[in-house]
């Protein structure tokens, strides 16, 4: 759900070659939903329609049936991005979702489905995901291969969230005739409830063949309808803000990210919680950001 101003044809180019593809959904599509893209792609304890795609240890925060939708262009070129989750309670401690992505035309186009389950226990959620990712370029053979996620994340100290999530755990090869592999990814993240309405986040995401990326950010609800929201990546240079509206079980959110080199990304999406009424929502959220 993304579509920058104006954009560097060769770094497209690079982005969109098989092997860097890799790297990318080893952390999932950076941008695909309005929250991630205000918090310069940080997803850390994400508790949404979306959990299942970017954080699937969060599901462990959701009390209530949440449903997330996006679209918009990738890097202001004429490749659409959608993207769809459901995700909540199944019975007692076990949560569920699942969620999808697809980027691109019938010319290249990424598909990345994915099923998380999660396991609450106390304040600790246990998750194992399960995606299916497809890549096609051009006339070339289309790629198809599972991927699997274990997820974790514990309030370790009151007000304190840590998380952890290894990805690709399989490494499976992108063709049968290549030696490129969809990379493992390791992720942890932190959350400080600074204060009933503040939130501050950081993240670090790491591949097996690419450096370190941090990220940090803040959400603060300025109203109990409203939350302002700010991120950072010193590394690959991103600045992000958003508004989240949350009235009556509907919420719209809005992303604006820049980029050092790419320009603007601005990220729309639309959500709704299938709880009975607007409270169970409300007190759903006091132990997520």
């Amino acid at each position: 759900m993304i579509f920058f101003r104006h954009t560097c044809i060769w770094l497209i180019g690079f982005i969109c070659c098989p092997c860097i593809l890799g790297s990318v959904f080893a952390q999932s599509l950076p941008f695909t939903t309005p929250r991630q893209t205000a918090l310069a792609g940080l997803v850390a304890p994400l508790a949404d329609g979306m959990a299942a795609l970017q954080a699937p240890a969060a599901l462990g925060q959701l009390d209530v049936t949440e449903v997330a939708l996006a679209a918009g262009r990738l890097y202001g070129t004429a490749l659409p991005v959608i993207a769809a989750g459901i995700a909540g309670p199944v019975y007692g401690q076990h949560r569920a979702g699942v969620a999808v992505v697809r980027m691109g035309t019938t010319g290249l186009s990424q598909l990345l489905a994915t099923a998380a389950y999660g396991y609450k226990l106390d304040k600790t959620t246990l998750a194992l995901q399960a995606g299916y990712y497809q890549l096609a370029l051009g006339d070339g053979p289309t790629v198809a291969r599972p991927t699997f996620t274990l997820a974790g994340q514990t309030e370790l100290f009151p007000r304190v969230i840590l998380a952890g999530q290894v990805s690709n755990l399989s490494q499976p090869r992108l063709s049968p005739t290549t030696t490129e592999r969809l990379p493992a990814g390791l992720r942890a993240s932190i959350a400080f409830k600074a204060s009933d309405d503040l939130w501050l986040l950081a993240q670090t995401d790491k591949t097996l063949n690419r450096a370190a990326g941090l990220a940090f950010a803040a959400e603060y609800r300025v109203h109990r309808y409203c939350r302002l929201r700010a991120g950072a990546a010193p590394w690959p240079g991103l600045v992000g803000m958003g508004v989240r509206l949350d009235v009556w079980g509907s919420v719209v959110e809005y992303g604006l990210a820049y980029h050092g080199l790419l320009g603007q990304v601005h990220s729309l999406g639309v959500g709704w919680s299938l709880a009975p009424g607007p409270q169970a929502r409300i007190q759903s959220e006091t132990v997520a950001p």
